[in-house]
């Protein structure tokens, strides 16, 4: 196998530069001259600084073609000017047949009949501010529209509501509404190089606005790891997928960045470097991490798999395409005290990869692995003792990637005790031992916490002794977690066992317990169940537990299959109960 596993701590970018490709870009329209273009084939029509992108109910894209003044629609490959005669058009909406435009320092906001194209556009509002971003929420009590103005937020219920502001935000650009169970409003904040969320409440209202991404420091950095912890630069826009994945227009890094279902940030196209306006499209046909994207300003997500990016001095608008693989199914995982197993089921040959993550509440991850993309597993080391984890796992193809697959909530281990114990007597060879607790358990105390001589009854001599303890005072239902390091080297040829019963109220016995993991192994003990060998002591858990060379017990002396591990009336005993052999059939040799 080829693991490769990846701890990323709070601070710590944890790189994805094995997957770090991308969709295929190419331009749709604008000559990349700067120009006032006549209406006709797109890629020959030039446009001024393009500023916002959206599209109607058909998925029409249409480009606020700014410093000309006017709306222009793209549509089978042409360019139809649809509304004009605006100084500038620093927003953009469109719906139910009606043009939306926000008008920069001239702090209005206007609308535009489409099936009156000879009516003046109407003024909706004057905002209190510079007008910027727009976006169209639909509701069941009516239709809002939000401006981003100045340093707030506002809305105005459409048709004709009046316009109430909210938020304090520096220098808001580019906003994007995305439905969900509760509808959001994302926040491209470009004063703050930040990209905030707030939750639509009823009648246009707006909760406090949280972070999505940027450290608030204008820069570029982060990818690959949380997006609340990457730099950005003057974010222009911002806008969400249908299957989860967040694009942000970062126009002073000359890219586009996604931040995936995992909360991490990567960016999906632009090299860093800015058009000199010769009008060479750099990049059209390749990746788009290959292509020079001049001040992305707008963006627009059509279907799962389409981005148009509005270049703003680049003067022209280019589409991104992705190649998704499918998403995981059934994640689930196996915590092992401070490590988790995360495995998850997948259809499909797109994937080049998985990603996982492991989350203690909020949206920033905190540890990750990663698996080829021939496997459906990976661990996650360094979980935090008594707390309760979620895994999300996505799979990768390039810089595409699938829509985040959850599993349950998991709680850790509470520690209980820890300890170097020999492993022969003499202090020379230690093995590491930790106990952890279920979080309901009580347990409170571990006590001969030794490693003992192979005992009795047991199907083979076990070279590095019994591990041997006892946790008490513990209530029912309580589990212990065991992990056992042992010295290097040491583990080759040998198997994790266990001595107790193999299920609740059963007779103890030798049977195969434990994951091994290097020199590691871990397993679980239930009190008065599985693995505990004092069934008849409600209070405690008793733990004999052995790396055999067995893989399986030996087969029966003649017909008969398999030889039962062999009942007993105490912990160590040997006594067969004729009673009960006589019963299963059973024959021991002896």
């Amino acid at each position: 196998m080829n693991h490769t596993h990846v701890y990323c701590a709070a601070l710590l970018a944890c790189a994805l530069a094995p997957w770090a490709q991308a969709g295929t870009i190419a331009t749709v329209a604008g000559t990349g001259v700067e120009g006032a273009g006549a209406d006709g084939p797109a890629t020959a029509s030039a446009l001024g600084y393009i500023t916002r992108l959206a599209a109607d109910e058909q998925g029409r894209v249409y480009i606020a073609d700014s410093t000309n003044g006017r709306v222009r629609r793209l549509d089978g490959g042409n360019l139809t000017t649809v509304a004009s005669g605006f100084n500038l058009v620093e927003g953009l909406a469109v719906g139910e047949g009606k043009v939306y435009v926000a008008t920069g320092h001239e702090r209005k906001v206007l609308r535009f009949d489409l099936a009156r194209p000879a009516i003046p556009a109407q003024v909706l509002a004057n905002t209190p501010g510079d007008a910027y971003g727009l976006a169209l929420v639909p509701g069941v009590t009516g239709t809002l529209l939000f401006s981003a103005n100045g340093d707030h937020i506002g809305s105005i219920a459409l048709p004709n509501g009046t316009l109430s502001n909210f938020d304090n935000l520096h220098g808001p650009s580019g906003i994007s509404y995305t439905r969900g169970m509760l509808d959001s409003l994302y926040i491209a904040e470009r004063g703050a190089h930040q990209i905030r969320t707030a939750a639509i409440l009823p009648h246009g209202l707006l909760t406090a606005s949280s972070l999505v991404a940027g450290d608030g420091s204008a820069g570029f950095g982060g990818d690959g790891g949380p997006a609340a912890e990457a730099q950005l630069n003057e974010p222009a826009d911002v806008v969400a997928d249908r299957v989860g994945n967040l694009y942000i227009a970062d126009l002073g890094n000359h890219r586009v960045r996604r931040i995936d279902g995992l909360g991490l940030i990567e960016t999906i196209a632009g090299t860093g470097d800015w058009n000199d306006g010769s009008g060479t499209p750099v990049g059209d046909g390749g990746p788009a991490t290959a292509a020079i994207v001049s001040d992305p300003n707008g963006l627009l997500s059509v279907g799962d798999h389409t981005l148009y990016v509005a270049e703003n001095t680049g003067h022209r608008v280019r589409r991104i395409t992705f190649d998704p693989p499918a998403a995981p199914t059934q994640v689930q995982a196996t915590i092992l005290n401070d490590r988790a197993i995360v495995a998850w089921e997948h259809d499909g040959d797109k994937a080049t990869g998985f990603t996982a993550a492991a989350y203690t509440g909020g949206s920033t991850p905190g540890l990750l692995c990663h698996a080829p993309a021939g496997e459906r597993h990976c661990t996650i080391d360094g979980l935090a003792g008594g707390s309760h984890y979620g895994f999300r796992v996505l799979a990768r193809n390039g810089a595409d990637v699938s829509p985040a697959a959850w599993s349950a909530g998991y709680p850790t281990p509470t520690p209980l005790t820890e300890a170097d114990v020999d492993l022969d007597g003499t202090g020379g060879a230690q093995a590491r031992v930790s106990i952890g607790k279920s979080p309901a358990s009580t347990c409170s105390t571990v006590r001969g916490l030794e490693f003992t001589a192979t005992p009795p009854g047991a199907p083979a001599s076990a070279p590095l002794g019994v591990l041997r303890f006892k946790a008490e005072d513990c209530n029912a239902g309580s589990h212990i977690t065991v992990r056992i390091d042992y010295p290097p080297g040491s583990l080759a040829g040998l198997y994790p066992w266990k001595y107790g019963p193999r299920m609740a109220g059963g007779q103890p016995e030798w049977f195969r317990w434990g994951t091994v993991h290097g020199d590691t192994v871990y397993y679980t003990v239930s009190n008065d169940g599985i693995g505990d060998s004092a069934p008849n002591d409600a209070s405690t858990i008793e733990d004999p537990h052995a790396m055999l060379p067995l893989a399986a017990l030996p087969p029966a002396p003649g017909p008969g299959g398999a030889v039962r591990p062999v009942p007993v009336l105490s912990a160590w005993g040997v006594t067969l109960l004729s009673a009960l052999a006589t019963l299963l059939g059973l024959r021991r040799r002896v």
